[in-house]
């Protein structure tokens, strides 16, 4: 079983991701948005880099949801 901390720092990951991925997208297509000015992009792009790391979705790590073990994990099921 994986250490209480591990499991709980991941399941932060998962909530911290959920709440800022509307935000990231939103950020993400201004800057990639050629009809808008270089500067608004520029600012697009610095917004982004100022969110947290543990918001996005490439730090979560999938889990068992019964044990926390970090391999071998099927994903339909999570288990």
């Amino acid at each position: 079983m994986a250490k209480l901390s591990v499991v709980l720092r991941n399941q932060k990951r998962i909530k911290m991701a959920a709440h800022f991925e509307p935000i990231r997208a939103e950020l993400r297509k201004k800057a990639i948005n050629q009809n808008i000015s270089e500067e608004e992009r520029e600012a697009a792009r610095k917004k982004l880099q100022s969110l947290p790391r543990n918001g996005s979705k490439t730090r979560i790590r999938n889990r068992c949801m019964a044990t926390g073990r970090a391999r071998g994990v099927y994903k339909k099921f999570m288990l």
